[in-house]
């Protein structure tokens, strides 16, 4: 059975979360959960010309830099 929408977009924030707090394996499957072509655009100072999983692991890694504690949260999601 195909995920719905809903499920995909509340496990991509799930993971988002458990990767602003430095969970590897989070990573690995938000990385390759991304199109090679995807761009990331921040309002951090993210200079980077990288796409795909790449971009998305400099982007996480910024925000380990940046903050004390980073959450992701999502308050409704409609199918």
């Amino acid at each position: 059975m195909a995920a719905r929408h809903v499920d995909v977009v509340e496990r991509m924030f799930g993971l988002a979360d458990r990767c602003a707090a430095g969970d590897v394996e989070a990573l690995n499957e938000v990385t390759t959960s991304y199109h090679e072509d995807a761009e990331i655009e921040s309002w951090l100072e993210l200079a980077s010309a990288e796409r795909g999983g790449n971009a998305v692991r400099a982007y996480f890694a910024q925000v380990l830099e940046s903050y004390d504690e980073w959450r992701c949260v999502l308050d409704y999601v409609q199918d």
